[in-house]
């Protein structure tokens, strides 16, 4: 082996350990989208009727459902849905969801009630993100929450939310839900970076060997 071609070995070995310890450089996005964002963060008030059409065409629970009451009787209203996407053997590094949650009834003045629970894949999460955020007598709250990427491994996410109790002066509490955003970041394994880096090696190669 001559020198350039010593030289072009060391080279290409020296950027497969660069890339493979260097994940940022091969940073990339994975997005679960369910449902259209139909109504901005404050947007009030939120009828029942508006949500209908709004929410025709889009997948249960986004398409305007409307879970518990406010006031016909005291249910809590809840619901669940599930995010499947296929990260291709890449490693998620990072991970967030954006929820667009209708009328939970926590006012920032004199009732920052803690009305809601919410769990994925059935752990509960801190939910103090969505106290005292509603606007009277209803509102559309867009909340963007932390994922453990260990819960995101196995290509699902369980999403569910509950209202733990009324709003002020109310039997109940009716929510409901406009979209879900899981946004996921990701990086390929370490091997697969090095056989993009050989793989270049054996591109440089032949093109060397042609000179």
């Amino acid at each position: 082996m001559n020198k350039k071609l010593r030289a072009l070995v060391g080279a290409t070995i020296v950027n497969a350990i660069v890339i493979a310890t260097s994940p940022q450089a091969a940073l990339g996005t994975t997005i679960s989208l369910l449902g259209l964002q139909d109504f901005s963060d404050g947007h009030t008030p939120v009828f029942a009727s508006e949500m209908n059409v709004a929410g025709a065409d889009e997948p249960f629970p986004f398409d305007g459902t409307l879970f518990g009451s406010d006031n016909l009787d005291d249910s809590l209203g809840s619901f669940t849905y599930t995010h499947t996407f296929d990260l291709g053997g890449e490693t998620p590094t990072d991970a967030e969801l954006t929820i667009g949650l209708i009328d939970h009834d926590s006012f920032p003045t004199q009732f920052p009630y803690d009305t809601i629970n919410f769990f994925f894949d059935g752990v509960k999460q801190p939910d103090s993100l969505f106290k005292g955020i509603s606007g009277w007598p209803s509102s559309a709250s867009v909340v963007t929450v932390p994922v453990a990427t260990e819960l995101i491994m196995d290509g699902e996410l369980i999403v569910h939310f509950a209202a733990q109790q009324p709003g002020p002066s109310n039997d109940g509490n009716g929510i409901a839900a406009d979209f879900s955003r899981l946004e996921i970041q990701t990086i390929p394994e370490p091997t697969t970076l090095v056989m993009f880096a050989v793989g270049g090696f054996v591109v440089m190669r032949k093109t060397f060997l042609r000179s």
